[in-house]
């Protein structure tokens, strides 16, 4: 196993005898990219979040330009189906928001699950959840709006994610009843 954000990149790696089985873990687009600022400025940065959303090189519709391999130029309604594709027939989709039962969902679709993985899993899980605690910005706020609007993709995007997570939920518990 190995774990990367550059999709495109790795799939040089895998052919018809050695297949990739891929997941993915999304996060509401303007707490990603609010976690970022935080991570990048700390909290007693000179620079305000309102001032880091508006520089012109903040990144854009991450989610969608990486699975469609655009990183640069105006992202589309093509771009976002494909997009959405890709994620549906590629990935077992985790949410952010419901990490711990992802991680078990995960667990359970690849056969990870053993008492000495586990305890591992759960440390690291829980350093990285100590590493994205941040102050939530305000909904409606001037810098969650513009947050949005400079991700409208990635949030139609996530928000299909939210709906795949669910299915996939249905469809794995099928799976384990039946065997």
């Amino acid at each position: 196993m190995f774990i990367s954000p550059y999709f495109v990149e790795t799939l040089d790696l895998f052919d018809p005898s050695n297949k990739a089985r891929l997941f993915t873990i999304f996060r509401h687009p303007v707490h990603r990219i609010a976690n970022i600022f935080y991570l990048q400025h700390g909290r007693d940065s000179d620079v305000s979040i309102e001032e880091f959303v508006n520089r012109p090189d903040l990144e854009n519709n991450w989610m969608v330009r990486y699975l469609v391999n655009k990183r640069e130029g105006a992202i589309t309604g093509n771009d976002l189906e494909l997009a959405k594709e890709i994620l549906r027939r590629k990935f077992v989709v985790g949410l952010f928001e419901h990490i711990w039962e992802a991680i078990d969902r995960f667990d359970g679709y690849f056969g990870w699950v053993n008492d000495q993985h586990g305890e591992c899993r759960d440390g690291i899980i829980s350093d990285m959840l100590k590493r994205h605690e941040y102050n939530m910005l305000e909904i409606g706020s001037p810098a969650w709006n513009t947050l949005l609007d400079k991700n409208y993709f990635d949030m139609m995007l996530y928000n299909y994610a939210q709906i795949l997570y669910e299915e996939q939920h249905t469809l794995f518990s099928l799976y384990e009843h039946f065997h």
